[in-house]
């Protein structure tokens, strides 16, 4: 058998190095139960360099057991801007169709695909999905079966990581 040629050192691959993505944390506060029903969710990026935001991929809202609003559910953030000073952004997950009671029971679901790099030219680096959702559930409910009390819950997930808040909301 013969012995392959060695390639010189010059035709060497040059090994890549590995991205370096900053670790995201969520919290998720201010829960509503009103006309205006959800929560607020923070997204943070471990850093201390200075981050820079791609424009996001909103998907268009998936809806659950019921259609709970026409309307997408709002986002703070607009798209291409840089993070704010502690590298943290905001998203306003909540759904201005209520009161909840209207609705019950529902779940509002959408996807969100965030891009962010140490630097402008390299955006594209780190990539977050995030999946935003707000579940109305039902608790009590009149003679009529009209439903009069039950809890907002909303939930951010993005990879392994979860956040959730809720409250309860009556007729």
């Amino acid at each position: 058998m013969k012995d392959e040629p060695k390639k010189p050192p010059s035709e060497k691959k040059k090994e890549e190095s590995p991205k370096k993505c900053f670790a995201e944390t969520i919290t998720i506060s201010g829960a509503k139960c009103g006309e205006m029903y959800g929560a607020l969710a923070k997204y943070c990026y471990a850093s201390d360099k200075t981050l820079w935001e791609k424009e996001s991929v909103k998907d268009a809202p998936v809806r659950g057991r019921q259609q709970c609003e026409t309307g997408p559910i709002d986002q703070v953030t607009n798209p291409g801007t840089s993070l704010s000073h502690d590298n943290c952004w905001a998203d306003e997950i909540f759904n201005q169709g209520g009161p909840p009671s209207k609705v019950a029971p529902c779940t509002d679901k959408t996807k969100q695909t965030v891009f962010i790099g140490p630097t402008k030219d390299t955006v594209e680096q780190c990539k977050y999905s995030h999946e935003q959702v707000i579940n109305v559930t039902v608790t009590r409910k009149d003679a009529q079966g009209k439903p009069t009390a039950g809890k907002v819950i909303t939930t951010v997930t993005t990879g392994s990581a979860e956040a959730k808040t809720e409250c309860d909301w009556t007729a």
